[in-house]
């Protein structure tokens, strides 16, 4: 009888241990599959250009998981298609502190945030942050070539518009900035250059075709 006691009492016990890390496994699993529901409800909002409703998915989504660095780069990418963009800011910003020593995307996206308000400095801070990660990032240099164009510095430009070219010698729309950036400091035989071999590939440019009329004009 004792030792059906004991049996009993170690039958139920080990009962108790599985029922109970059951129990823990089934806990854990729910919230990742409400996290997997609500990401891929954000995903077909989007699709069909709700960003308001697609951000509310991922807004719940940091309420179970504060830490979740996709939905807090997401939760910045939809606030920015909402063009709220210092919600835009926070969020990126957030997403960057959950990966400090990485996470170009989330300072792409800062970055572009930086350039649409025209906050020069922020802009050019945060590329070179990129630019430090990887040098020879694309996003970030053209970027870069780009802030110190609108910032008067055409040299500078010039630095970053060339770097660009030697790895990607047919992108127009660097041709383009090294062109405005020689044409604004009044190399003209530079820009000229430039422009026409945007034209060349591209006869109905715009942008260059109104580069070689001010060069014309300002000769």
């Amino acid at each position: 009888m004792k030792n059906f006691t004991v049996k009993n009492i170690l039958l139920t016990f080990l009962l108790y241990c599985v029922f109970f890390a059951w129990n823990i496994n089934v806990q854990a699993e729910q919230p990742n599959a409400k996290v997997s529901e609500l990401f891929e409800a954000s995903y077909t909002s989007e699709s069909y250009y709700n960003y308001t409703l697609a951000l509310d998915s991922v807004l719940k989504i940091l309420k179970i998981d504060p830490t979740n660095y996709t939905a807090t780069f997401r939760t910045a990418y939809l606030y920015s298609m909402l063009a709220d963009y210092s919600s835009s800011i926070e969020y990126y910003k957030k997403a960057i502190n959950l990966y400090p020593k990485k996470a170009i995307e989330a300072r792409i996206g800062l970055l572009e945030i930086y350039l649409i308000l025209k906050q020069w400095e922020n802009a050019e801070k945060t590329a070179m942050d990129v630019i430090k990660i990887d040098a020879m990032n694309y996003a970030a240099n053209s970027k870069m070539s780009f802030i110190l164009f609108s910032t008067g510095r055409y040299s500078k430009a010039i630095e970053y518009y060339d770097k660009m070219l030697d790895l990607f010698p047919s992108n127009l729309e660097m041709k383009l900035g090294i062109a405005w950036s020689y044409t604004k400091m009044g190399k003209f035989e530079e820009g000229k250059k430039y422009f026409q071999d945007v034209v060349t590939i591209s006869p109905s440019n715009a942008n260059a075709l109104s580069g070689l009329q001010y060069i014309g004009k300002g000769k």
